[in-house]
Formats: C-alpha cells, sequence, structure tokens
C-alpha cells in the first residue's frame, strides 16, 4: 500500500520514503512476490492527479501491472 499524504509525500508500508527508494523497493517487492505483485494507491481527494502520477510510472517501470486505487474522505 502506497499513502499519497497531503503535499505529496509518500507512505510505503506506513513509512516516508522518496521517490527514487520507491521505486527501489517496489522492484525488490516484485522480485520477492512475483508478477502477481499488487500496489494500492491511496490518498484523500484533495491530493492531485500530478502527485499520483509519477508512483503510476514508477510501477510501470518495474514492470508492475497490478494497480489499484482508493480515495478517502478525509475530515470534512
Amino acid at each position: 500500500i502506497i499513502n499519497v499524504l497531503p503535499g505529496g509525500r509518500i507512505q510505503l508500508a506506513g513509512r516516508l520514503v522518496v521517490a527514487e527508494e520507491l521505486s527501489t523497493r517496489l522492484a525488490s517487492q516484485l522480485a520477492t512476490d512475483g508478477p502477481d505483485l499488487e500496489v494500492r494507491i491511496r490518498s484523500d481527494r484533495s491530493v492531485p492527479y500530478a502527485k499520483v502520477e509519477p508512483i503510476l510510472l514508477t510501477c510501470a517501470r518495474a514492470g508492475i501491472w497490478n494497480v489499484t486505487f482508493a480515495v478517502y474522505r478525509g475530515n470534512e
């Protein structure tokens, strides 16, 4: 699970990561879990797509095809 926090910060498995680390960790996990690795990208609706798109590109470059999205409402 990758959380995209307000402001564009990225959490992977509950830990803040930078883009370069995300790429490395996803490639490592793909090597461990194989081609059926599922990545879920979660954010609230205030996060612009421009913050999510680089994560999609990172997944594609790593060969991860099973990517889903979850949006949570946050506090209103």
